[in-house]
C-alpha cells in the first residue's frame, strides 16, 4: 500500500514491522486487532478520483476525432488574427475569401478517415469520422455532439478547455508575422518552445512552411510539432502536420486542405439520422457562475506558508491515534512535503499505546500533544518535482490544506457528463454523472458564503453498486480564512458511507466504515499569529 505520493505510508511499514519484529504476548494480544482492522480499512478506500480526469484510454469522440478536435482550433485561430499591417493578413484575407475550408485525413490506402469543415465567416467547426459528428458554433459557444450506439445528439456549451486552447492559437498564429519579436502568450499550460519559418521550392512551386514545437501537459504525448505548408502564390493554406513520437516512435498526423463553395448547414448535413433524439445539456440557470467560482478559487493561489499536517483515525477507546504526519513548505508552485519517519513512529506508537512509557496527559487536546510529540520525529523529502496546479491536486490534495475544499469538480455538462444543481441561499449541491468507461456519480455541496468551497463531497461507482455500495465521501469540518482571502481547510475526515448524506463514522468500526481525520496547522510567512 502506497500513499497519494506513491510512497509507503508510516501505517503499512508500522504494520509491517508488527508482523516481522517478535513482540511480547501481552501487547501483540492488545495491538493486533486494531491493526488488522486498520489494514483491512485502509486496503478497501482507494483514492477517490475527479470527474474531471479522463482515462487515459477514452477521449471524448474516438481517438482519432479526439485529436482533430485540437487541430480544428488551430485552423479556426489562424483566422481569429487579423489585422491588415500584419504580415499574415494575406494568408487571413486568402482564406475569408473562401466560404469553407476543408480539411481531409486519408488512411495508409488514401482512403478518408475523417472530414473537417471550417467557416471562416459565420465561425463554424464542423468534424466527420465514420458515423460519429460534431458541429459547433463559435460565435453562440454551442456544440453538437452525434453518439451513434445511442442516436442521440447532445447539445452542449463549448468547453473550457477548447476555449483555452483557442486563446493560446491565436497567439500562436500572430507568432507567423513576429518570428523576430517576443510573443506574449495567453495564460495556459500550453507553451510555444521553439517557432521557424522557411521556403520549400518544390519543382516551379514554392511553398512556405511555418514550424512549431508545442508543449501541451493536457496532451499525451505532451511534446509535439506542428507545421503548416502554405502556397506562396495564393496565400493559402494547403496541409497541415503534427509529428509527436509514442513508445519511440515517430508519428505523424496530416491534414490536407481544400475550399469547397458549400458546406454543411447543420449536423445532419454530416450524415446524422433525422430519428436521432436531441437531448439538451446546455447549463441552466448559475450552474456555470458556481462552477467557474470554485474554479478560480481553487486556481488562486495561497500566500506562502509552512503546515505539519497530522492524520489520525479513532481508537474504540475514543483517543486519537496519529497514523501519518507530513510538513509542508509551499511558495506558489514551490513546494517541499517531508513525510514522518514510519519506523520512529511506529517506535512512539508503542511507548504510547503498549508499553506505557509515554502516557498523555489527560487535560490536553491530544491533537496538540501529537504535533508537539512528532516534532521530535525525523521526518525525510517527499518527491515533488511536478508541480502544476493539476498534478498539485491529483497527487497532494489529502495534504495541501488549500485544496482539501477545492476538489477538481471537472466542467460543464457535456455527452458524458451530466451535470445538475440545486439552489439553496448559503448552500448549493452540484451533482455530476459521467458515463466515460464506467458509470460514476459525484455529490458536491458548495458553501457560497465561505469561498464556495466544496464543504463535503461523495463519489459512487454506480456500475457496481451492489458489490460495492460504499460511497467515498470527504467532509471539511473547519475553515480559515488567509490574511489575503484565501479559504482553506484547518481539519477534514475522509471515509466511507452507506447512504448518500450519512454521516461518517467516528471510531474504527468494521471495515470499510472507519474515518481518517486530517489536521491542518498553518503558519504564513508574512503573518507569523496565522495558524
Amino acid at each position: 500500500m502506497t500513499s497519494d505520493n506513491g510512497r509507503p505510508t508510516p501505517l503499512n511499514s508500522i504494520l509491517d514491522q508488527i508482523s516481522n519484529d517478535p513482540v511480547p504476548a501481552h501487547v501483540e494480544s492488545r495491538l493486533r486487532p486494531q491493526f488488522d482492522v486498520l489494514r483491512r480499512r485502509l486496503s478497501s478506500q482507494p483514492d477517490v478520483t475527479s470527474p474531471s480526469v479522463i482515462p487515459a484510454n477514452w477521449s471524448r469522440l474516438p481517438v482519432l476525432v479526439s485529436g482533430i478536435v485540437v487541430a480544428s482550433l488551430l485552423i479556426v485561430s489562424l483566422f481569429f488574427t487579423l489585422g491588415n499591417k500584419d504580415a499574415w493578413a494575406q494568408v487571413v484575407k486568402a482564406v475569408q475569401a473562401k466560404p469553407w475550408m476543408r480539411g481531409i485525413i486519408k488512411d495508409s490506402q488514401g482512403q478518408k478517415r475523417v472530414e473537417l469543415w471550417f467557416s471562416p465567416n459565420s465561425d463554424v467547426v464542423a468534424l466527420k469520422s465514420g458515423q460519429t459528428a460534431r458541429y459547433a458554433d463559435l460565435r453562440k459557444q454551442h456544440t453538437y455532439e452525434y453518439k451513434p450506439k445511442e442516436n442521440l445528439i447532445y447539445l452542449v456549451g463549448t468547453r473550457k478547455d477548447d476555449r483555452e486552447r483557442l486563446a493560446f492559437q491565436n497567439t500562436l498564429f500572430q507568432a507567423f508575422s513576429h518570428l523576430n519579436q517576443q510573443i506574449v502568450q495567453p495564460k495556459s499550460q500550453i507553451k510555444i518552445v521553439k517557432q521557424s519559418q522557411q521556403e520549400v521550392q518544390e519543382g516551379n512551386h514554392r511553398w512556405i512552411d511555418y514550424r512549431f514545437e508545442i508543449n501541451d501537459p493536457a496532451r499525451t504525448p505532451n511534446e509535439y510539432r506542428v507545421t503548416f505548408r502554405v502556397d506562396a502564390k495564393s496565400s493559402l493554406p494547403r496541409s497541415m502536420e503534427e509529428e509527436f513520437f509514442v513508445e519511440g516512435k515517430n508519428r505523424i498526423r496530416k491534414i490536407e486542405f481544400d475550399y469547397p463553395n458549400t458546406g454543411p448547414a447543420d449536423i445532419y448535413a454530416l450524415g446524422v439520422p433525422r430519428t436521432a433524439k436531441l437531448v439538451d445539456r446546455l447549463p441552466s440557470g448559475n450552474l456555470v457562475k458556481i462552477l467557474t467560482n470554485v474554479e478560480e478559487m481553487r486556481r488562486r493561489p495561497m500566500e506562502s506558508y509552512s503546515a505539519v499536517v497530522l492524520q489520525s483515525i479513532t481508537r474504540n477507546n475514543g483517543q486519537r491515534q496519529l497514523v501519518n504526519a507530513y510538513r509542508v513548505l509551499r511558495n506558489g508552485l514551490d513546494l517541499e512535503i517531508k513525510q514522518v519517519d514510519p519506523e520512529e513512529l511506529l517506535a512512539f506508537q508503542m511507548k504510547v499505546y503498549s508499553t506505557k512509557h509515554i502516557d498523555p496527559p489527560d487535560d490536553v487536546d491530544l491533537t496538540l500533544w501529537w504535533k508537539e510529540q512528532v516534532a521530535n520525529l525525523t521526518f525525510s523529502d517527499v518527491p515533488t518535482s511536478d508541480s502544476t496546479l493539476e498534478s498539485l491536486v491529483a497527487s497532494y490534495k489529502y495534504i495541501l490544506p488549500e485544496f482539501a475544499g477545492y476538489p477538481a469538480m471537472g466542467g460543464e455538462p457535456n455527452a458524458n457528463r451530466k451535470v445538475s444543481v440545486t439552489n439553496g441561499s448559503d448552500l448549493v449541491t452540484v451533482r455530476v454523472q459521467t458515463n466515460y468507461e464506467t458509470p460514476v456519480e459525484y455529490a458536491y455541496w458548495i458553501d457560497r458564503t465561505r469561498g464556495h468551497t466544496v464543504i463535503r463531497s461523495e463519489q459512487e461507482d454506480t456500475a457496481n453498486k451492489e458489490q460495492n455500495g460504499w460511497i467515498h465521501t470527504t467532509v471539511i469540518d473547519k475553515l480559515k480564512k488567509s490574511p489575503k482571502g484565501r479559504w482553506y481547510a484547518t481539519q477534514a475526515r475522509r471515509g466511507m458511507v452507506e447512504n448518500t448524506g450519512d454521516e461518517l463514522s467516528d471510531g474504527i468500526g468494521v471495515a470499510p466504515v472507519s474515518t481518517t481525520t486530517s489536521h491542518y496547522f498553518v503558519e504564513f510567512q508574512d503573518d507569523p499569529d496565522a495558524k
